[in-house]
């Protein structure tokens, strides 16, 4: 059976600015690189880097920003990765150094991997729960809906 790819709609944040698109590695890659447009240097702690771009997901998916392995060997990881439907900013790197020395990229560089994956959906008796746009988190559960997941092998008490 053929599978069906939703596009991703990538847009620059200004025409002018040099953007480079997340490419996969290779053709069966489980999701995109991102390539930083500009070179620079990390220092230890927390860098923000503009990629120059927004992302436009399909319906029904969600993005996350991942590290790379070979990132975290040199303990540098990718903080706040999470892009949801509704997210129209532009798309940034935040990138967090655990090490003492300065961290140096080169444009072009990957940086950090982008991730596509389908929203979770929760059902309740066969029945679609639909999230409740006013609610808040504190308090008491605004969707009237509690959710307990147990790991397989571990008994609920």
């Amino acid at each position: 059976a053929e599978v069906e790819v939703a596009p991703l709609t990538i847009t620059p944040t200004d025409p002018l600015a040099k953007f480079l698109l997340p490419v996969p590695k290779t053709l069966p890659s489980a999701g995109l690189e991102i390539l930083v447009p500009e070179g620079g240097t990390l220092p230890p702690g927390n860098t923000t880097i503009p990629l120059n771009w927004k992302l436009r997901l399909p319906p029904g998916q969600f993005g996350i920003l991942l590290s790379f392995s070979q990132q975290a060997k040199k303990k540098i990881t990718v903080l706040a990765g999470m892009i949801d439907l509704d997210y129209q900013e532009e798309i940034s790197l935040l990138l967090h150094s655990r090490g003492k020395e300065d961290y140096i990229w080169n444009t072009g560089n990957p940086l950090g991997h982008l991730s596509v994956l389908p929203c979770p959906v929760i059902k309740v008796n066969r029945k679609l729960q639909q999230p409740n746009p006013g609610g808040t988190t504190n308090g008491p559960d605004p969707s009237g809906i509690k959710v307990w997941v147990t790991p397989p092998g571990k008994r609920t008490c």
